[in-house]
């Protein structure tokens, strides 16, 4: 990926962010965390999302919003957290990668892995990228 490709799907895509990551937690399989960027030239916004593994893209998970920053400050604190260059980041808003889940959920799993996000993750906080202000949280 690019500056120039993020930059082009936040001016020009229909939902003005492009999402760089989207994996399911390590601990806690019927979780997916997703990295969005959006906003506008000098004032990008970081949004960590974390969504039920049947509901990623409904708005319906928790999420977390940084304060807004230049791109370069923002790609720096991204590689780091992420290691990996810039040049490896996956344009998930274009692949699509686990958007769609087709498996039955078990409700039992589901309700003890949240407990265990909600406690020993706090809501996903234990998961952000250090360097950055988080302003928002929404759950």
């Amino acid at each position: 990926m690019t500056v120039d490709e993020i930059v082009n799907y936040i001016m020009s895509g229909s939902r003005s962010l492009i999402c760089i990551t989207r994996e399911k937690l390590e601990r806690l399989d019927l979780f997916v965390l997703s990295l969005y960027i959006m906003g506008k030239p000098g004032a990008y916004v970081l949004s960590v999302e974390i969504d039920p593994i049947d509901m990623v893209d409904d708005g319906e998970g928790w999420i977390w919003q940084s304060k807004p920053m230049d791109m370069t400050k923002l790609i720096n604190v991204l590689e780091e957290h992420l290691d990996s260059p810039l040049e490896d980041w996956e344009n998930v808003t274009k692949s699509g990668h686990l958007s769609l889940c087709e498996e039955e959920i078990d409700n039992d799993l589901y309700q003890e892995q949240e407990v265990i996000f909600k406690n020993d993750l706090r809501f996903g906080e234990v998961l952000l990228p250090a360097g950055i202000i988080w302003v928002k949280r929404a759950d």
